[in-house]
């Protein structure tokens, strides 16, 4: 892809929906992007993937939690000093700090392997995502493209980036008719199917 960008996409038609950052802002962007960038995401190998996803994780907050538990067991930070017990907050600027010296003397560091690994597999579960690419480049489970409804999995952004949307109930109202309308096309695809 032509543009470099963290956070969440969702694809509908040829405009990316982009969400900067999971939890905090809810600020949506769009992004021109090519069909072909879109089709050549399914066919991208497993290393490409994972050096991409490693560099999206450069400055998330994921990262940084993550390499302070990390830091903690591996007795880089210490939990207690003495008899006094360190907060939470001071063991993670502690390890900011030495999330950010490791990265830039030492990038092989195994302890900070460790923190990468443990956003990739634990919290991104990378090992699921690479299988479901596989299985869409070789046609096992096919997508469909061109389909008015986003993707269940991207209700919840497109619900957070949609103006209209402004109280709670509103946006539960608003997933359930996407719901309702993602049912249809599955059940008028599978009629189609069992027809033929």
């Amino acid at each position: 892809m032509s543009t470099q960008f963290k956070g969440f996409i969702l694809f509908k038609g040829y405009r990316v929906h982009f969400k900067r950052d999971l939890f905090g802002a809810s600020e949506v962007s769009k992004l021109r992007v090519d069909k072909e960038d879109i089709e050549n995401l399914f066919y991208l190998d497993d290393e490409t993937i994972i050096e991409g996803l490693k560099n999206s994780l450069e400055e998330s907050e994921l990262l940084k939690r993550r390499f302070r538990h990390v830091a903690v067991r591996g007795l880089l930070v210490l939990k207690r000093y003495g008899k006094n017990e360190k907060s939470v907050t001071k063991q993670q600027l502690s390890s900011e700090g030495l999330l950010k010296y490791i990265k830039l003397y030492y990038p092989d560091f195994i302890l900070l392997e460790e923190a990468y690994n443990e956003c990739l597999y634990d919290a991104m579960h990378i090992d699921e995502a690479l299988d479901y690419i596989k299985r869409c480049s070789t046609k096992f489970i096919n997508f469909m493209k061109g389909l008015k409804v986003p993707s269940p999995f991207a209700f919840n952004i497109v619900a957070t980036g949609g103006k209209d949307v402004i109280l709670m109930e509103e946006r539960r109202e608003f997933i359930r008719r996407m719901h309702e309308k993602v049912m249809e096309i599955i059940k008028a695809n599978k009629e189609k199917r069992e027809a033929v």
